[in-house]
């Protein structure tokens, strides 16, 4: 790369020949391209738990005029899971294959497309595969997640990577409110337009200020080009440093996806971390999606007198508490505030175990339907909170417990296990299982989550790419294939 190129805010640059990608990103620091990115990943986290709540209060008002089952409205919940459960590996392997940043924005594109598609439906045979592609698309965007931490210095990369989940306590929100103010007033066809707009957003702001990630540049054996990202990330911080050529340890550079199974030391937490994905997955999304349905009451004189096509104006003859809603997922806010300020004092394991066994303590007083709105407004409010503060710790602590080169494909497993728990909990949190056993169903698969993590290292203070994940003395039964 040139020398001579013109920099940013005419600041003298210090030319460096060569350096590791870790130490290029931590010498360059944080700065504004950094909030740039973080805003757009917040989109993209927030795209998933706006899903996830258009679908809850949809599936309730439709499911009198289109005559769902308790059957069929928990396997018209459950298809955005099923969708991200095979988009998960799908894009986390063509993300570690084919780059980060392409893959970030077709899936994204996949989000909005579909979205925008449910808003035509006639009939739930049409409902079905559209929201499984919305499910498809959101699988991809936890590859924003990645490239963020990839991009970002060492000392930030914790509590900001958890940070963003501050997203989807928003999306949360976002959903809430589009729910009170147009599927309230306009119809769900509007709300689902509503809905989808934040993941377009995303889409185009990211298309123009994201780069690809440099940790995957240089790992596919482009220095320059990772030069050039790094360099232009320098400028729009401001920062006078420009890099000729980027480097990544020796001992990281032929590992690829396969080593995932063949390593000992990349499968072992694989695993473990599986089951604590599993286990959040669970307990999350039954939590999230039972809170309209224990937030609600259905108008008895508009079914007593047969009227069954209610109007929007009257939200389809069901009263949502829209107030005990939006206070339990505020609680999200909380909960993941405790754990950005867990994280970094007391480690990454520690942080989940704690969290994860309050949300299992708590998730059980859900098994108590007829108690008063106000205590079960508490008790789904620290469930929820614990186990979205827990599991935005999981996020982070997976993506750095493996190299660049199987990192995403390593949180799309994850990210697929997560989902299949999420796609039981509808059939768990539906009317064909009592409440108590609901609640101890969840309660005990947030509790299999403190469980797992405890089996894997901390990588508090780590850099992304340690050479802890893999070493020559590792359990290898013959050389790293291409990836």
């Amino acid at each position: 790369m040139g020398r001579s190129r013109k920099r940013a805010h005419e600041v003298p640059s210090e030319y460096i020949h060569e350096m590791d990608c870790e130490e290029a990103i931590d010498k360059i620091g944080f700065g504004i391209f950094h909030w740039q990115v973080y805003l757009i990943v917040g989109l993209f986290t927030a795209a998933d738990s706006v899903e996830i709540g258009f679908i809850s209060f949809v599936t309730e008002v439709l499911k009198d005029q289109w005559d769902f089952t308790e059957g069929t409205k928990a396997t018209m919940e459950s298809m955005i899971f099923i969708g991200m459960l095979i988009g998960a590996p799908t894009w986390g392997w063509l993300a570690d294959k084919y780059g980060r940043r392409p893959v970030m924005l077709i899936s994204a594109f996949f989000v909005s497309f579909f979205g925008f598609l449910t808003a035509i439906c006639m009939d739930k045979y049409a409902l079905i595969p559209f929201r499984f592609g919305v499910g498809f698309g959101c699988s991809g965007c936890v590859v924003a997640f990645d490239v963020f931490a990839e991009l970002l210095p060492s000392e930030q990369r914790g509590p900001l990577t958890m940070s963003t989940f501050y997203w989807f306590t928003a999306g949360s929100l976002y959903s809430n409110f589009a729910a009170k103010y147009f599927l309230c007033s306009a119809g769900w066809r509007t709300f689902t337009v509503v809905c989808a707009l934040p993941t377009l957003l995303a889409t185009v702001a990211g298309f123009f200020l994201v780069p690809e990630s440099a940790h995957w540049l240089v790992a596919e054996k482009r220095p320059e080009a990772a030069a050039k990202v790094l360099n232009d990330i320098a400028i729009r911080n401001g920062k006078p440093f420009e890099f000729g050529s980027i480097t990544m340890p020796e001992v990281l550079e032929d590992v690829g996806t396969l080593d995932l199974v063949r390593r000992h030391k990349l499968r072992t937490p694989l695993i473990f971390m599986a089951f604590a994905w599993i286990g959040w997955g669970l307990a999350y999304y039954g939590i999230a999606l039972i809170l309209p349905r224990i937030f609600s009451k259905h108008d008895e004189q508009d079914q007593l007198s047969g009227i069954r096509q209610a109007e929007a104006a009257d939200c389809y003859g069901i009263k949502f508490d829209f107030q005990d809603i939006m206070i339990t997922n505020v609680g999200q806010a909380i909960g993941l505030t405790i754990g950005i300020l867990l994280v970094n004092r007391v480690g990454r394991v520690k942080t989940q175990q704690m969290l994860y066994m309050i949300g299992a303590a708590f998730a059980v007083g859900l098994g108590f339907p007829d108690m008063s709105h106000t205590a079960l407004t508490v008790f789904s409010a620290v469930a929820l909170a614990a186990v979205n503060g827990a599991s935005s710790c999981t996020f982070s602590h997976t993506a750095e417990l493996f190299p660049t080169h199987a990192r995403v494909l390593a949180t799309g497993i994850c990210s697929a296990c997560a989902r299949l728990g999420a796609a039981s909990a509808p059939y768990v949190i539906s009317d064909l299982i009592p409440p108590l056993p609901t609640a101890l169903i969840m309660a005990s698969f947030s509790a299999v989550a403190a469980i797992a993590v405890s089996f894997v290292r901390e990588t508090h203070g780590a850099a992304i790419d340690d050479d802890h994940n893999v070493s020559s003395s590792d359990e290898d039964d013959g050389s790293s294939e291409e990836h």
